[in-house]
């Protein structure tokens, strides 16, 4: 009876777990139908409103080219005809000054009066002295009809209606999906790897690459959660909410200095280019693809971190405990915060000015445990990489030599828990056995890297964070002043 009750109990539980996976995949299911709803209603609102404004613009093209013809007709019409209307009233003026003349004439040689005697003698001599002022033997030059202005109005009607008609044919397209979709996003203390890769078939790329053309990917983030699922106007997807964090032809990139506990938005896009350089990235403006689907995420781990240091210390720490810089020629440690580097994810120091000298005992380290009475970073339970090249595990030098530090240099740890070990108990004594943790830790110094396994000895007791991962904390050792690093 019991065994049946528990039957009956267990699949009423595994019915319960059941329904929870299906309406998780509805969810899931429901945003899918969303996602296909709301960007078709939006793509269909672009495009009445793309090709409304692209109407208004030809319109206002057309209007204002037809206006600009009829003004140089006007101008060239009023230029051309103003030394012909000037002629004309020469002319006219002439015209009217002869029929004058032959009136006179006429009336005077038509006359009954005798034009013998001397009166009317006079009258012929006055008229005819009159008459010769006149330049009766010379007329105005007149241009000829291939002389002036013949106007008409040209254009290439066949080939530019086609090729306008092309044009609008061939503008836009319905893109069913982005090319390039976010496909993973890994939490790293204060920052997130983001991952991408082309959707569908890729010949495309490696083609246009094979060509000697090159792709660029354009990678944006934004505080907040931002989903095409709401309806927002495309003001509030703009760059004045996205900043642009990675443009490369990588299809990986490490966001860095997010906050801890807070969501972010990324979205990716496509560029091809002709060619093989990329210089000017003003000219890629309006060859970009659509971005892709909004990937949300998080990080719970904070950023990498100096320890507040005291007005009377050593070192002066700012841009939020990122950065460090030695400001004494006394030798003093700089120590993390508690925790503060947790086993499995990288971390990076980068240095940003050398130091007046380089003195023994400088460099950086893991350590096991956060010692503020320890004079130096070579000792049991820290993992140094020395200024000068040299690597120290547990106190004890390898035989392993990188180069020395100078400016802009990187050096990298990654840690990986490999092996764990518990002390065995003595019999008839109830203290617990301390455990040893053996790390596999990968040194990786501008272009060189080296693996080394460090084992923690017991005596050091690590913590471990909510995720049960194991907490070391960091250091940087440095004697002159001038030295000025950041951690990563």
């Amino acid at each position: 009876m019991n065994e049946v009750l528990q039957n009956a109990i267990e699949t009423v539980d595994g019915a319960r777990q059941h329904k929870c996976e299906l309406e998780g995949r509805l969810g899931q299911l429901n945003d899918c139908i969303s996602q296909v709803s709301i960007t078709s209603e939006k793509a269909r609102e672009d495009i009445k409103q793309h090709f409304a404004e692209l109407q208004s613009k030809i319109v206002k093209e057309i209007q204002h080219k037809s206006k600009v013809l009829l003004d140089q007709i006007n101008a060239i019409e009023k230029e051309s005809l103003k030394p012909l209307e000037e002629c004309k009233q020469i002319l006219d003026d002439g015209i009217k000054e002869t029929v004058s003349v032959i009136e006179n004439g006429e009336k005077l040689l038509h006359s009954e009066d005798d034009t013998t005697n001397n009166a009317n003698i006079k009258k012929l001599n006055k008229f005819t002295n009159s008459a010769t002022g006149l330049s009766l033997e010379s007329v105005p030059e007149v241009p000829s009809v291939t002389e002036v202005a013949c106007l008409s109005f040209n254009y290439k009607e066949k080939n530019f209606s086609q090729e306008l008609c092309s044009a609008i044919k061939n503008h836009g397209e319905i893109s069913k999906q982005a090319p390039v979709q976010i496909t993973e996003l890994e939490p790293l203390p204060g920052g997130m790897v983001v991952t991408w890769d082309e959707v569908g078939d890729d010949s495309e790329v490696a083609d246009w690459i094979e060509n000697g053309n090159t792709v660029l990917y354009k990678l944006q983030f934004c505080h907040g959660k931002v989903s095409l699922l709401t309806k927002r106007s495309e003001t509030e997807y703009s760059s004045h909410f996205f900043q642009d964090t990675y443009i490369g032809k990588n299809i990986s990139h490490t966001v860095q200095k997010l906050s801890p506990n807070t969501v972010y938005t990324f979205r990716v896009s496509r560029c091809l280019i002709k060619g093989d350089t990329h210089s000017d990235l003003s000219e890629t403006k309006n060859n970009w693809s659509p971005w892709s689907v909004f990937q949300g995420g998080i990080t719970t781990l904070p950023g990498y971190e100096w320890a507040d240091v005291k007005d009377n210390e050593g070192y002066n720490v700012q841009d939020k405990s990122r950065v460090a810089s030695k400001r004494s020629n006394t030798s003093q440690i700089l120590y993390s915060k508690a925790g503060g580097y947790t086993v499995g994810y990288p971390i990076l120091f980068r240095i940003e000015n050398e130091g007046k000298s380089q003195s023994l005992g400088d460099g950086f380290a893991l350590v096991a445990k956060i010692d503020p009475v320890s004079r130096s970073i070579v000792k049991d339970g820290s993992l140094c990489v020395a200024a000068d090249g040299r690597i120290f595990i547990n106190g004890t030098e390898s035989k392993t030599r990188f180069s020395n530090f100078c400016r802009n240099m990187k050096i990298r740890f990654q840690t990986q828990e490999i092996q764990t070990e518990i002390d065995s108990i003595s019999p008839g004594k109830k203290s617990k056995g301390k455990s040893s943790v053996t790390l596999r830790v990968t040194i990786t110094v501008m272009d060189k890297e080296a693996v080394f396994n460090w084992r923690i000895a017991p005596s050091s007791v690590l913590s471990t964070n909510s995720s049960n991962k194991y907490c070391l904390g960091f250091a940087a050792a440095f004697k002159s002043q001038g030295w000025k690093f950041s951690v990563i």
